[in-house]
């Protein structure tokens, strides 16, 4: 795997994306990153409109253009072909039922929320997992880059979407292989960290992380009754055929790797376990 001339993270709500673009934003300068278009539109998926990002790009001197280096946010597959530069993707997936938990309460915990939270406030979990608003197969419809599964959305009800087919995740496998640099389960986040580091050199302490944007009030999954579990897998069944594929490709990878994969990713831990022990003394200090 080579460094690409501009690394596009494509940032899935829910993913643990929030965590990973801070690593990102820290080992990018900031004139190499591209970011700065500004809409109050998006889609159901809650991703920019393409139009947006190619507007903003063309309106910037081709020189600066050509620098950037990164483009991070929760952005549409296919925003490559704004850019004059070599991409290549990275994104995470989560198993779709953990997702959906974190999604609907999350969205409880944040009353700013213009579009979904004034629906959702008076539901409970079973209500929004039969709702319009717990779009199907959402990470499949995200990845596929077919517009017409994340329409344009204003809040308004019901939310319509276009149904997802085994053709749309054939689509996502194939965007995958041909333009991503890796697409990682949530669960192997600190292997696709280990990952960059080796292909950009970046410093190990530079993949540090502290974990952001945890939804804080969710159950734990075993928790939610198994009928709604069982309507979630039937919601989600492409996602989770998708997620399974990203797994075993992502592991595929790391082993195709060998032992310079393992020996970056054992320095790391004994890293990390330092930097955990320090921190919290530290607290107990005070």
């Amino acid at each position: 795997m080579h460094k690409p001339d501009l690394l596009i993270f494509l940032h899935i709500g829910k993913t643990g994306g929030t965590t990973l673009s801070d690593v990102l934003v820290r080992n990018f300068p900031e004139a190499r990153r591209f970011s700065g278009w500004s809409t109050e539109a998006y889609s159901a998926l809650g991703l920019y409109p393409y139009s947006a990002i190619k507007e903003y790009h063309d309106r910037l001197p081709r020189d600066q253009r050509r620098s950037f280096a990164l483009l991070n946010g929760h952005v549409p597959f296919g925003v490559h072909a704004i850019f004059e530069q070599s991409a290549k993707y990275i994104t995470l997936m989560r198993e779709p039922a953990d997702r959906a938990v974190s999604n609907f309460y999350y969205l409880l915990e944040t009353p700013a929320e213009p579009l979904f939270y004034p629906h959702l406030k008076d539901m409970t979990f079973r209500d929004y997992v039969a709702s319009d608003l717990c779009l199907d197969n959402s990470q499949v419809r995200a990845l596929s880059g077919c517009t017409e599964l994340g329409p344009q959305w204003d809040g308004s009800r019901p939310l319509r979407a276009e149904p997802v087919g085994p053709e749309h995740l054939e689509a996502a496998k194939r965007n995958i292989e041909r333009h991503f640099l890796a697409a990682a389960p949530l669960e192997c986040f600190t292997d696709l960290l280990v990952l960059l580091r080796l292909i950009f050199d970046w410093p190990l302490k530079a993949i540090r992380f502290t974990r952001r944007n945890v939804t804080k009030t969710r159950p734990p999954l075993l928790q939610v009754p198994i009928e709604v579990r069982l309507m979630i897998s039937e919601k989600f069944r492409l996602d989770h055929e998708l997620y399974e594929w990203v797994t075993a490709r992502f592991r595929s990878q790391l082993q195709d790797l060998g032992g310079a994969f393992l020996n970056e990713r054992e320095a790391f831990d004994r890293m990390n376990v330092r930097r955990t022990w320090w921190t919290r003394n530290m607290a107990m200090a005070e």
